[in-house]
């Protein structure tokens, strides 16, 4: 049975795969292993090693540390049902597009676009 530590490292290995757009392969390219190393990285029935989390937050370009922040085993139950919310948001298509799109935008259109979203949101 996966450890809940490698289920949450996985999960915010695809969220930051998902949000650069790379498939499982792409990644695994990159760091040179198959896409089936990729998915059991992400499911947490495979423990990532050291050197391969530094290759894939290289490729993800983020830093090692997004891998681990917040994570405390005594809180980990807690943290996982808090998040488990955020990462079907972040892998459900359209809010990946959305997010995607939403990233381009100036601040003045990111700022009416979220007045835009609120007041569609009350009414």
């Amino acid at each position: 049975m996966a450890h809940e530590i490698d289920v949450e490292i996985g999960n915010r290995v695809r969220t930051f795969r998902r949000l650069r757009g790379l498939t499982q392969s792409n990644l695994g390219d990159a760091i040179d292993v198959k896409f089936q190393q990729i998915q059991k990285y992400e499911t947490g029935a495979n423990r990532i090693s050291c050197s391969k989390i530094w290759l894939i937050a290289e490729v993800l370009d983020v830093s090692v540390a997004d891998f681990f922040s917040g994570i405390s085993p005594t809180q980990m139950p807690a943290k996982n049902a808090e998040r488990k919310g955020l990462i079907e948001f972040i892998q459900d298509p359209e809010m990946m597009s959305l997010c995607t799109a939403f990233e381009t935008l100036s601040e003045r259109k990111k700022a009416a676009f979220i007045g835009l979203l609120l007041s569609v949101s009350k009414g």
